[in-house]
């Protein structure tokens, strides 16, 4: 949607002032009769409302939208790629950095990671065409390097997630659909040119382009395209009045100290639909990526690292049969396999000027993923799905340390390791409508579901390191969604139990000398329920969630004392409680559009010394935005964001508070049609400006944000 950020109201240390916020936001909402286009609801999505405002430019339409649903009593966002932004070459960071509910953070390896309702990196699943991405060495995905440009659209499933996306769906699930709507169902996108620059000067440069082709009795539509990204470096926040940080970690001139970066990558899209209903596809990406690590700049011995290579290379083959009659009723298939590799190699050093490389680390990986699922009526209002999932990772590393500082003048002998691990799931679930519910007349779209997964996991090869003994685990879901048509109001809840077994890096790496490894980590557990309810106005959609999970067993890092030095260590925790509210809302008012959303929580971590207060874990958090036509149909975007008082473990000092901020944004863009018809004839431009207060924001302990940063965009297509 065009919606797209202000300030809101929320400030720092007032609850109370956050909620009426986005409460009087609504309400006002209410008064307005602005007509925004709405989808019906549907039994198979539990769609509530889609609004997107058009606006007409001679023969041009722009729009955007975002959707809020709930899928078998669990609480969905989709967006749609068109509706962030114009972003010239996209990633599933930056769409999630503007997306309600979903906070992503940098960890000190530079990788963004998402974390939802306390849920956190390992803990949420990638998925793309429906094979997860995080089923690797380390279970989880750097988000800032996973295009979009080849992108339908993004669901994030907050919570509750179905037992038929797969293993080690713990706390949600992302799901970026490529080909799943590449088909005669909509005409191609025009031909696309990217450009941004940003004022410190990075720059990005894309191109993409689409093709609906007829091939033999059917149709093939062909996505491809292309991106670029040199950045030479982060700008600084305001660090005054800071008490602690060391200026020789910070500066490299105005620039944040080894934040550098080139990453490149690519795409092909092809998706052949025959006339009868059976389709194929291939996805294919690949990535090749440098790129410094900035160190924490609070510790006396930070980690001095860089990439200098990382490369990965993703494939996709999907085939499967629209829904077809058999003698049982009607039913449809669908077969996958992915093949996700990649080489990386990262470089330690010995002082921040980063020319004398003390240790260098290897990596080989691959992951082949095979996924089958169907589903097939059971009678008139019943529908029984299965899934099977099976993931072979392999992981080689050749580890060796330097030159100076373990060995004096002497490089070592290289010392390689093999790892591998197989996971793998089998899903059922069970889904029956309704005419009624509680006595209320339903319109038959009351939607109840039941579902088990059975899971496991075994490490045939473990290095030189204990080898572990098998996993397995249970995971099942209840859940219930029903929508009241006289209230336009949908009601879903439900409860759930899922495993999360750790990954070989959690196992055995030791982060060239950082962390101890820990062969005897036992599987995750949560338990979770939620309620909430979906409201729909014609420019209103409203969702409001409560959830209470319980995480038994938790992963988490702590420090220990050793004879090296201090080193960290992954252990199971006790338990992890999360107590919380969602709401978000997306809507018009007169001729403005929002979007707000905030979350209310409370986690805390329970083993060991008692109850304490995890890791980037804040109370509360939200985001408030509003995007107006001005004067010759420029729109203007303001977006405030709100992140309240975190804690972090330092090494040195224990652990230690974070405190609350207030981040401000703003975009201007227009669209200009250069000519009547062809391609490239048309320039949606921006300028943008990020952190307009230069305030100091931390992702994690001694690992600050970027501060102001102005950015120009433009896309011609």
């Amino acid at each position: 949607m065009l919606a797209s950020h202000f300030a809101s109201q929320i400030k720092s240390g007032s609850m109370a002032l956050a909620v009426s916020s986005v409460i009087a936001v609504v309400g006002g909402s209410m008064l307005t009769q602005d007509l925004c286009a709405q989808e019906p609801d549907s039994i198979v999505s539990d769609s509530v409302g889609v609004f997107s405002r058009v606006f007409l430019m001679e023969e041009l339409r722009v729009s955007t939208g975002q959707k809020v649903r709930a899928v078998g009593g669990v609480g969905v966002l989709e967006i749609s790629v068109d509706s962030i932004g114009g972003l010239p070459v996209p990633t599933l960071e930056q769409a999630l950095r503007k997306s309600p509910l979903v906070r992503v953070r940098k960890n000190s390896r530079g990788e963004a990671q998402p974390n939802l309702r306390g849920g956190r990196d390992r803990q949420v699943a990638i998925l793309m065409d429906g094979i997860p991405l995080t089923l690797g060495w380390d279970h989880r995905t750097d988000l800032s390097i996973i295009p979009l440009t080849s992108a339908e659209s993004v669901s994030i499933n907050r919570g509750l997630s179905s037992v038929l996306q797969g293993p080690n769906v713990l706390a949600g699930a992302i799901e970026i659909d490529v080909s799943g709507g590449a088909s005669g169902e909509r005409l191609p996108k025009p031909v696309t040119l990217d450009l941004g620059m940003d004022h410190v000067g990075s720059k990005v440069i894309g191109s993409s382009g689409e093709r609906l082709l007829d091939f033999g009795n059917g149709e093939l539509f062909v996505k491809m395209g292309a991106g670029i990204r040199m950045r030479p470096g982060s700008s600084v926040p305001d660090f005054e009045g800071h008490p602690r940080f060391r200026a020789e970690m910070l500066y490299d001139g105005n620039l944040r100290l080894n934040s550098d970066s080139k990453h490149f990558d690519g795409f092909l899209s092809a998706k052949y639909t025959s006339q009868g209903g059976r389709w194929a596809s291939v996805v294919a990406s690949g990535s090749d990526l440098s790129r410094g690590v900035s160190p924490e700049i609070h510790e006396q011995d930070p980690r001095l690292w860089r990439y200098p290579s990382q490369r990965r290379g993703i494939l996709i083959i999907s085939s499967g049969s629209t829904r077809r009659k058999t003698r049982w009723g009607s039913g449809e298939v669908r077969m996958s396999m992915g093949l996700d590799r990649g080489t990386f190699q990262i470089s330690q050093y010995g002082t921040a000027r980063y020319k004398q490389e003390i240790g260098r680390e290897n990596g080989r990986d691959q992951t082949i993923t095979l996924r089958a699922t169907g589903k097939h009526s059971v009678g008139a209002k019943t529908e029984y799905s299965t899934a099977l999932t099976y993931g072979d990772i392999s992981h080689s590393e050749s580890v060796l340390k330097g030159t100076t500082g373990y060995l004096v003048g002497r490089p070592s002998i290289p010392q390689v390791n093999n790892y591998r691990q197989r996971i793998w799931s089998f899903g059922n679930e069970l889904e029956r409508t309704f005419d009624s519910f509680l006595g209320w007349d339903a319109s038959d779209v009351t939607l109840a579901s039941i579902g088990m997964t059975f899971e496991g996991a075994d490490t045939p090869k473990s290095g030189n390191k204990p080898a572990v003994k098998r996993l397995e685990d249970w995971g099942g879901r209840v859940g219930i969604s029903t929508y009241l048509p006289s209230a336009s109001l949908r009601l879903h809840g439900g409860v759930s139990r899922r495993a999360r077994f750790p990954s070989l890096r959690e196992f055995y790496s030791d982060a060239l000398g950082r962390f101890l490894a820990n062969p005897e980590l036992k599987a995750e557990t949560l338990t979770g329920s939620e309620f909430g309810f979906t409201w729909s106005r014609p420019s209103l959609s409203l969702q409001t969630v409560g959830f209470y999970q319980i995480l038994h067993d938790a992963i988490v890092r702590i420090n220990v004392d050793t004879f090296a030095g201090k080193k960290r260590k992954r252990v199971n925790k006790d338990k992890i409680k999360s107590t919380g509210i969602e709401m978000v809302s997306i809507g018009s008012v007169g001729r403005f559009d929002y979007t707000g959303d905030l979350t209310v929580q409370s986690v805390w971590q329970y083993g060991g010394v008692g109850k304490t207060r995890p890791e980037y874990e804040p109370s509360v958090f939200g985001r408030m935005g509003v995007s107006s036509e001005l004067f010759r149909q420029f729109i203007l975007e303001g977006e405030y964001r709100y992140k309240g008082t975190q804690f972090c473990i330092d090494p040195e000092l224990g652990m230690q508070e974070l405190p609350s901020t207030n981040e401000l944004g703003l975009k201007l863009k227009k669209l200009f049609q250069l000519r009547d018809s062809g391609s490239l004839g048309n320039l949606d431009s921006s300028i943008a400006v990020s952190n307009l207060g230069n305030v100091l924001i931390f992702d994690q302990c001694g690992l600050p944000q970027s501060g102001r940063t102005v950015e120009l965009q433009v896309r011609l297509f």
